[in-house]
C-alpha cells in the first residue's frame, strides 16, 4: 500500500503513509474505495479551485518589480533637482532619467507627477516609500505564491487522477494496476483512493462519517411514548404499583391536569406551605392506592417546584373532586377543599429520567 503513495501530492502522501501506518488494522478500510471515489473526485477538485482563488488573491498584491525600479529612478532624480525649481502646487516636473542615456551621453528626461503640498525631497522620499512597499511585498508573498502554485498544481493531477478513478468505476473496469476487487475498481486503484481520502481527512478537508445510530430500543420508545402520551408540557409517569402518573409542565397543563384529568377519588398531589410547583395526579381511586406510590408522586411535585432545593420539602395531597377553580384566578391557580393531607419527601424524579431519586 505503501508503494502507492508516491502517485499523491507531497503533504498528502506523508499524511497518508502515517495514517496507514498507525492505524489499526482493517480501520483505514473501514468504508469500501468504490463509495467514496466521488467524494474524494469533487473534494479534489474543490480544493483546487480554492487555491487558484487564494492565488489570484496574493497576486493581486504583488506589483511588477519594474515600477519598483521607475519610482526609484524618480525618487533619485527629484533629489538632483534644485530647490529652488519648486513651489507650492507644483503638480508635475520634468527630471533627468540617468537611468536612460541618449546618443550623447546626456540623461533623457521623464515626467514625474507630484504631491503639490511636498517638495523635491519629500516627494522623493514618498517615491521611496512605494518602491519598497512593492519590494517588500514580493520579498514577502512572492514565495507563498510559489508554494500556493505548487500545491494547486499537485491537486490539479491529484483532481485528475480521480476523474480517471471514476471512468474505471463506471466503466466497470480494473485495468491499469492490478487485479479488479469485484467492485468496478482494480486493487491498486482502490488502496489509492483509501490512501486519498485518509489523507484528506486527515489534513481536515474530509471528515470521517459517522458511525450509523443503533436502532431504537422498544422499550424506551414505549416509555417515550407513555411519557408524552397527554401531549406536550405533560409527562406521565407508571408508579411501582402500576398506576398512572400526570405531571403538568405550565400553567396551561396544569390547570388541564387539575380540572380535566383530575376526576373523584384520583389523588391529587401540589407542593404545601405556598410553594409554587406542577400539579401531579395518580389516575386511580386513593383506596387503591399505596404508600410507596404516594411517596413516588410526591417526589414528582417536589422535583418540579421551587422547594426542590429544600433537604425535604412538603408536599400534599387530597382526592380529585377536592380541587376547584376559583372565578377570575390566573390560569394554573386552583384551590382545595379539606381535608388535605401532608408528606415530607426528598425531591426526585424516577431512576430512568437520569435523575436519582434521592437527589
Amino acid at each position: 500500500r505503501p508503494q502507492l503513495l508516491w502517485r499523491l501530492p507531497g503533504s498528502v502522501r506523508a499524511l497518508a503513509a502515517t495514517a496507514i501506518a498507525e492505524a489499526p488494522a482493517g480501520e483505514a478500510t473501514a468504508v469500501e474505495a468504490e463509495d467514496v471515489v466521488e467524494q474524494v473526485a469533487s473534494k479534489a477538485a474543490e480544493i483546487v479551485l480554492k487555491l487558484k482563488g487564494r492565488l489570484v488573491s496574493m497576486q493581486s498584491q504583488l506589483k511588477d518589480p519594474k515600477e519598483a525600479e521607475e519610482l526609484q529612478s524618480k525618487g533619485n532624480a527629484l533629489q538632483t533637482m534644485p530647490r529652488g525649481k519648486w513651489r507650492k502646487g507644483l503638480k508635475e516636473v520634468e527630471v533627468p532619467d540617468y537611468s536612460q542615456l541618449d546618443d550623447s551621453g546626456q540623461p533623457l528626461t521623464m515626467h514625474v507627477e507630484l504631491d503639490p503640498n511636498k517638495d523635491f525631497q519629500q516627494n522623493a522620499k514618498l517615491l521611496f516609500k512605494q518602491a519598497s512597499k512593492i519590494l517588500r511585498a514580493h520579498e514577502k508573498v512572492g514565495p507563498m505564491v510559489e508554494e500556493v502554485e505548487a500545491e494547486a498544481a499537485r491537486w490539479e493531477e491529484e483532481a485528475q487522477r480521480a476523474e480517471q478513478w471514476k471512468e474505471e468505476l463506471a466503466s466497470g473496469g480494473g485495468g491499469g494496476g492490478g487485479e479488479s476487487g469485484g467492485g468496478g475498481l482494480s486493487e491498486a486503484t482502490r488502496l489509492a483512493v483509501l490512501a486519498t481520502y485518509e489523507a484528506m481527512i486527515d489534513a481536515g478537508h474530509l471528515k470521517r462519517p459517522r458511525p450509523p445510530k443503533p436502532p431504537p430500543d422498544p422499550e424506551e420508545e414505549a416509555r417515550k411514548a407513555f411519557k408524552r402520551k397527554y401531549g406536550k408540557d405533560i409527562d406521565c409517569y407508571r408508579s411501582p404499583g402500576g398506576h398512572e402518573v400526570v405531571v403538568g409542565r405550565s400553567s396551561k397543563k396544569n390547570e388541564f391536569v387539575s380540572i380535566k384529568l383530575a376526576k373523584g377519588d384520583m389523588v391529587w398531589f401540589h407542593t404545601d406551605n405556598r410553594i409554587p410547583g406542577s400539579h401531579v395526579l395518580i389516575r386511580a381511586p386513593m383506596d387503591s392506592v399505596a404508600f410507596e406510590d404516594i411517596e413516588f408522586a410526591a417526589k414528582i411535585a417536589a422535583w418540579h417546584s421551587k422547594g426542590k432545593d429544600m433537604y425535604e420539602t412538603p408536599v400534599m395531597y387530597c382526592k380529585g373532586h377536592q380541587v376547584r377553580k376559583p372565578k377570575g384566578t390566573p390560569t394554573g391557580t386552583v384551590s382545595t377543599l379539606p381535608p388535605t393531607y401532608s408528606i415530607m419527601v426528598k425531591a426526585g424524579l424516577p431512576s430512568e429520567e437520569g435523575s436519582d431519586e434521592e437527589e
